[in-house]
C-alpha cells in the first residue's frame, strides 16, 4: 500500500502513539517519518536508487520497534538504508533492536544518523549488518536561529558580564535537584550567580511525589521550583535572554546523567530507580552545551563522564588553564556534582566578578570565544558534509 505524505496507518489508540507518513525528500529519495519530521538535513543527500530513510524524530522508544516494522512494509526493498534521529540519542538497546529488526528484514548497510556523540554498545549478535554512525550536527547550528532563539551576543563580547555564573535548567533531574539544592545551601555563592531547576512543562507532579524526600530536606524542597520568572516560550528556554548571557561562568546540566541504567541504577540513585532519570548510555551534546560557547562564557559540565575529553576531542577550548576538569572521569553522578560545585567554589573564591572580568580581558580570553563558536559552526558544516559525503562514497 502506496501512502500519501499525510496518510495515518494508526491513529494514537492504535498501535503507534504517532502517525506515520510515507513521502520523498527533495532529491525524490523514499523516506518514512512521522509529521515531526525536519526535512532540511536531508536536502544534500544524492539519490544513489540504492536506499531508503526512516526518519525518528518525535518517535518515542516505546514506539520505536512497531515503528520500524510498519515503515518496513512501505519500502521497496533495498540493501541500504538510512536511520535518523537528529535531535535524540536513544539508549543503544533502542537503537540495537533497531538493527536486529533491520537485519531480519535482509538489510545488508546502515547509515545511522542521531545526536549521539558515541555509539554505545552495539550487541554481539548483530554481525552481519554494516553499519556506520555519523552523529547529528543538528544542536551545533540549532541557536544560530535568531527567529526562534533571539539574536546572539556578539562573538568574544564580555562587556555585559555582571554575574559570576549561570546555572539554569527546565525539566526536574534527580541530579539537577541534587546540585541545584548545594547551590541553595550556600548563601554567599547563591547570589554570586543566575539559578533555575525544575519549572515549566510535566514538573507539577513531581513535588506531589514523596521520593523527592528522599533526596532534598523538607527546607530546600520548598524552594522549588526556582524560576527565572518568564514565559515558557523557546528562547527562554533555550534562548538568550540577558539573564543567560551575563555570567562569566556557564554550569551547563547536559541531557545525559552518565550511566548505562541497565547496571548502574542501584549503584549510584539515591532514589527508586525509575524515578526521573535519563534512559541513555551515550554522550548527547544539546543547545545546553552550545549556550555557553554561543553566549562568550566558560562552561562546567554536570553530564556524562567523558563528555568534557569528548569536547576536547571535538577542538573546543574547555578553558584547562582556569578550570579542573577531573570530575569528568567520576562515575557515580552524585559525586561528579560534588567535584563540580567543589570547583565553582573554588572560583567563586578566587576572584570577585569584577576581578574576573578583569582577568579575561587581561588574558584576551575573548578571542578563545570567538574561537569556540566558530568551532561550533564549523562542526555543523563538517557533520553534514560528512554525511553526504559518506553516502556518495558506499550508497
Amino acid at each position: 500500500m502506496e501512502l500519501s505524505t499525510d496518510t495515518k496507518i494508526f491513529d494514537y489508540d492504535s498501535l503507534l502513539t504517532v502517525s506515520i507518513q510515507k513521502s520523498k525528500t527533495v532529491t525524490d529519495i523514499d523516506i518514512i517519518s512521522t509529521c515531526h519530521i525536519n526535512n532540511r538535513i536531508y536536502m544534500n543527500f544524492e539519490n544513489t536508487g540504492t536506499y531508503n530513510i526512516i526518519d525518528y524524530q518525535g518517535v518515542g522508544e516505546v514506539d520505536i520497534c512497531n515503528y520500524t516494522k510498519l515503515a518496513l512494509l512501505h519500502l521497496s526493498e533495498k540493501e541500504n538504508i538510512i536511520i535518523s534521529n537528529p535531535t535524540e540519542a536513544l539508549n543503544s538497546v533502542y537503537w540495537n533492536s533497531v538493527f536486529y529488526i533491520l537485519q531480519e528484514a535482509g538489510y545488508k548497510n546502515i547509515l545511522w544518523i542521531d545526536g549521539g556523540l558515541t555509539k554505545g554498545e552495539l550487541f554481539r549478535h548483530i554481525d552481519i549488518l554494516n553499519i556506520t554512525h555519523i552523529f547529528s550536527g543538528f544542536f551545533f547550528r540549532n541557536l544560530f536561529r535568531p527567529d526562534i532563539f533571539g539574536e546572539m551576543p556578539t562573538s568574544g563580547d564580555i562587556a555585559n558580564k555582571n554575574k559570576l555564573f549561570v546555572c539554569i535548567s527546565r525539566l526536574a533531574r534527580q541530579e539537577r535537584f541534587y546540585f541545584t539544592s548545594k547551590i541553595l545551601k550556600d548563601i554567599d555563592l547563591y547570589e554570586k550567580g543566575i539559578l533555575s531547576c525544575a519549572w515549566g512543562d510535566n514538573t507539577i507532579d513531581v513535588f506531589e511525589d514523596k521520593n523527592l524526600n528522599l533526596l532534598l530536606e523538607q527546607d530546600i524542597i520548598n524552594k522549588f521550583p526556582i524560576s527565572l520568572n518568564h514565559e515558557e516560550t523557546e528562547e527562554s528556554v533555550t534562548g538568550f535572554y540577558e539573564e543567560f548571557t551575563s555570567a562569566i561562568f556557564h554550569i551547563v546540566q547536559e541531557s545525559s546523567v552518565g550511566y548505562d541504567p541497565r547496571t548502574h541504577r542501584k549503584t549510584y540513585s539515591k532514589l527508586p530507580i525509575d524515578w526521573r532519570i535519563v534512559n541513555s548510555d551515550r554522550l548527547f551534546f544539546t543547545e545546553k552545551s552550545a549556550k555557553p560557547f554561543c553566549c562568550n562564557q566558560i562552561p562546567l559540565f554536570v553530564a556524562a563522564p567523558g563528555y568534557v575529553e569528548m569536547l576536547r576531542k571535538l577542538g573546543f577550548d574547555v578553558f584547562d588553564d582556569i578550570i579542573d576538569h577531573t570530575y569528568d572521569k567520576e562515575d557515580n553522578v552524585f559525586n561528579r556534582c560534588d567535584l563540580v560545585f567543589k570547583e565553582l567554589k573554588r572560583i567563586s573564591e578566587m576572584h570577585t566578578t569584577e576581578e574576573w572580568l578583569k582577568f579575561l580581558e587581561s588574558n584576551y580570553i575573548s578571542e578563545r570565544f570567538v574561537k569556540n563558536r566558530e568551532r561550533l559552526m564549523e562542526i555543523n558544516e563538517e557533520q553534514e558534509n560528512k554525511s553526504a559525503t559518506w553516502i556518495r562514497e558506499n550508497f
